[in-house]
């Protein structure tokens, strides 16, 4: 998948058409409702200059410290584990800066 998101880039694609097709699918339903899913392929480390937007980490996981009301990240959302089980879930909300509910986030 990463390779497929830096050609995207490559080709000129603005971030948030990128991001949009990289969360409108797939999807996995929890309690009836369908959620795109967020796994440690959708969000990586070198996304964005870490230095300038200051990142936080939970088991593979990241987000941006500052706020990216970007459409393509608008819920709802499930987040999973490196086994493919929903560790959490948010609801319809356009920035990443819900994974702040995550436990045990480190920043650099």
């Amino acid at each position: 998948m990463k390779q497929v998101c830096f050609f995207l880039i490559a080709c000129s694609f603005s971030v948030s058409s990128f991001a949009a097709q990289v969360f409108n699918s797939p999807t996995v339903v929890v309690d009836g409702v369908s959620h795109k899913i967020i796994d440690e392929d959708t969000l990586w480390d070198d996304w964005y200059d870490e230095s300038a937007m200051g990142f936080c980490r939970l088991e593979g996981f990241e987000k941006a410290g500052l706020t990216s009301a970007i459409k393509g990240w608008e819920g709802p959302y499930a987040a999973l584990d490196r086994d493919g089980n929903v560790i959490a879930t948010f609801p319809h909300e356009g920035n990443l800066d819900r994974f702040y509910e995550l436990s045990q986030i480190t920043c650099e």
